[in-house]
């Protein structure tokens, strides 16, 4: 499959010429999910009834299923690693963990 390209620069629709890969469809999700909490944001400030309506909850239900099923099959130090690194961004640290001294 060849790229056509319009411009001389990258540019975001060329990547959707190509058939969807995960981490394409996992960036779609999390961007509908973004959506779908803004919506929720904007409907609970003018009503204060604050709730996903039913395609938001389908899409986060989706995504909480696809995370079950990444930790039922992730080693146990990948874990450890990752919420290492979310403590230490939610600290305001760096994530990338400090390079230790090697006797």
């Amino acid at each position: 499959m060849r790229l056509h390209r319009y411009n001389t620069g990258p540019s975001w629709h060329n990547l959707f010429r190509f058939p969807a890969t995960p981490a394409l469809r996992v960036l779609a999700q999390l961007g509908a999910a973004n959506s779908a909490v803004s919506a929720v944001f904007g409907i609970g400030s003018a009503t204060a009834e604050w709730k996903l309506d039913n395609a938001g909850f389908a899409l986060f239900a989706e995504i909480a299923t696809n995370y079950d099923r990444q930790l039922r099959s992730a080693p146990l130090w990948a874990i450890t690693d990752a919420s290492e690194r979310l403590d230490r961004f939610t600290a305001g640290m760096s994530y990338q963990a400090p390079m230790r001294k090697r006797a």
